[in-house]
Parts: structure tokens; sequence; C-alpha cells
């Protein structure tokens, strides 16, 4: 059997919730869809924040830290995270 990589981009890079009303805002949001993701099979997570109170694309690293906290206490994925689509 050949061995996959299934990589998740649970965000986007540019979408914003009038968008797509579905799109995960919060970090505890995008967290808990990695690992959702992580449960079904995908073995990488590409991740996007975004600003909680608007939901645009953001650089902010304490929202980059609180998807990683949350994410590595329930799973071993990897994460490639990215600023690309914030201003």
């Amino acid at each position: 059997m050949k061995k996959k990589i299934i990589t998740a981009a649970v965000t986007g890079s540019v979408y914003t919730p009038s968008m797509n009303p579905y799109i995960p805002i919060a970090p505890s949001e995008i967290a808990d869809e990695v690992i959702r993701s992580h449960q079904a099979g995908a073995s990488v997570a590409h991740i996007h924040v975004r600003d909680p109170s608007t939901g645009m694309p953001t650089s902010r690293i304490e929202l980059f830290q609180e998807v990683v906290s949350r994410v590595k206490k329930q799973s071993d994925i990897v994460l490639c995270f990215t600023t690309g689509g914030a201003p």
C-alpha cells in the first residue's frame, strides 16, 4: 500500500466570514478544526489565523501561539504556519 500525506487547510488564506460563514475564526475554533482533521486522517495542517473580532487575516503571534498550544495538547499533527494572506 502506498502512503499518502493529507494536508488540511482549515481557513484558507484570504477568506473572511462574509465569503463563507463556516470559516473558523477564533484560535479555539481553528484548533478544533485542525484536531478534527487529524482525527479524520490528515497528517499536516496549514494554518492561517484570523483577528477574532473582525475575521480578517492577521499575523499576530499570540493567535498562532494559542492555536499551537491547543492543538499539541490533543494531537501530534504537523503544523505549517504562514502569514500569507495578511497585510
